[in-house]
């Protein structure tokens, strides 16, 4: 998926970037972000695409902003949708954990996120899901690109397990987070377990859940009819930004 850096002016000579994985359309309509500098990480599914190439880029992104185009770490907020979620989440675990010597974001927002990427191979990890007549995915897509990311890594390994799996692998992350999952969504019971262990580790976070709604409202609200919607859980991020962040 691609990647966004919504750009808004907080106040006269200050700007605020938001680095948004995908939907940056209704991001920018509903929050104060006036530009967006989408960046293409590289995908699992090319050889020179393997994990943890979509980590550097997103990094590589992050640090752009604040050493080449001198954005203040405060003006800068995070969003990522689907897979994108996951490649933000991992960004954060990484500013978090690896003493990388960055100052944070803002915020992060996760829109439906992929958590757990070893799960997902299993396609029946969808196709058996009590959500599986609600939302619109199906389990060879997601067991493919599940199974691109994972392959040749070594899942032993506790530090790089946590990047791919995710749950089970708590931090205190340095940025609060809001997540937004549709009820009837197969990812949704992933989001609220990686909400819970965030915050059991004193993590700020706060959840969303939009009633009748499948994976990524924001990414096909206007092909599923949840453009309202859509709008606003964009407005209730905003809020989350302005007033907890």
């Amino acid at each position: 998926m691609a990647v966004a850096m919504l750009l808004e002016r907080a106040v006269p000579r200050i700007y605020r970037c938001c680095i948004d994985i995908y939907a940056g359309k209704t991001l920018m309509g509903n929050t104060a972000s006036y530009y967006a500098l989408f960046v293409q990480y590289r995908l699992a599914s090319n050889d020179a695409g393997r994990f943890p190439a979509v980590l550097q880029d997103a990094l590589s992104s992050y640090v752009f902003l604040l050493l080449s185009q001198g954005y203040a770490a405060a003006n800068i907020v995070v969003s990522g949708d689907s897979a994108g979620g996951h490649v933000a989440l991992s960004l954060l675990r990484y500013l978090s954990t690896e003493n990388a010597n960055l100052p944070p974001p803002r915020a992060v927002l996760l829109w439906s996120p992929a958590i757990d990427l070893e799960a997902a191979k299993d396609p029946s990890t969808v196709n058996h899901s009590s959500y599986y007549a609600t939302d619109y995915l199906v389990g060879n897509f997601s067991s493919w690109g599940a199974t691109k990311f994972t392959e040749g890594l070594d899942l032993s390994d506790t530090t790089l397990r946590a990047y791919v799996v995710q749950l089970g692998h708590q931090f205190r992350a340095v940025s609060p987070i809001w997540i937004c999952m549709g009820s009837v969504e197969i990812l949704g019971p992933e989001g609220l377990r990686i909400a819970e262990e965030l915050q059991e580790r004193g993590s700020v976070v706060e959840t969303h859940t939009i009633s009748g709604a499948p994976h990524d409202v924001l990414f096909v609200a206007n092909i599923l009819g949840f453009e309202n919607e859509a709008v606003e859980a964009a407005k209730l991020a905003h809020h989350f930004i302005e007033n907890v962040a």
